[in-house]
């Protein structure tokens, strides 16, 4: 009778203890891709930032352990809007007119740039996530984009309770690394970076 009240007890809290399953909600997330103007013309270019629509993922956290996050996130490429008002109000940037938005936008999805018909998906994946403090962590990870795959590292803010995961980190990479040459005209006059920041905030709700 003791072993069956002591196994009464134990299955109830080792089902609370297990890891929880979180889906990234893209109606709440937001996946940003900041790109910066260069060139001794850059004077008549734009900073720019560019909003995904598309957002998969989901989040798996073990609370029993301190370090046991993990995450994989799928963005489909054609999703990624070109200086949508919102992402540029977010960033202090001044609102662009249909037209120019729209020939950004036939630039960043050319066969030269993102070429997202070729390569349909950017995609990130956790292979280490370290707990810092109650809220910090260091996510370290594999992200694919253009058809190449390089390891990542990011600093996040993460707040999460057995209903909701939101985390917010950037990660700071290089187009050129992922074998994508950044934007120029005017023969380099007016150009992008080729350093660009991708901003993350993810909020994802727990599975079931």
């Amino acid at each position: 009778m003791h072993r069956l009240i002591a196994l009464a007890i134990l299955l109830p809290t080792a089902a609370a203890a297990a890891p929880t399953r979180y889906l990234v909600d893209a109606a709440q997330s937001t996946v940003d891709v900041r790109l910066f103007k260069d060139g001794v013309a850059s004077g008549l270019a734009h900073d720019h930032a560019m909003r995904a629509r598309d957002v998969k993922g989901e989040v798996v956290f073990d609370p029993t352990a301190a370090n046991a996050l993990s995450m994989k996130i799928v963005v489909a490429a054609a999703s990624i809007e070109a200086d949508p008002p919102e992402a540029r109000k977010a960033y202090g940037l001044e609102p662009l007119d249909d037209d120019d938005r729209q020939e950004i936008a036939e630039h960043m999805r050319a066969d030269d740039q993102l070429a997202v018909r070729k390569y349909p998906l950017i995609v990130f994946e956790s292979t280490a996530i370290r707990r810092l403090t109650d809220s910090d962590y260091r996510v370290e990870g594999k992200l694919t984009l253009h058809g190449v795959t390089r390891a990542v590292r990011l600093d996040a803010k993460v707040t999460i309770t057995p209903e909701r995961f939101d985390g917010r980190g950037t990660l700071r990479l290089k187009q050129s690394d992922f074998g994508i040459t950044p934007y120029s005209a005017a023969l380099g006059a007016v150009k992008n970076k080729d350093g660009v920041q991708l901003v993350l905030h993810l909020v994802a709700a727990a599975g079931k």
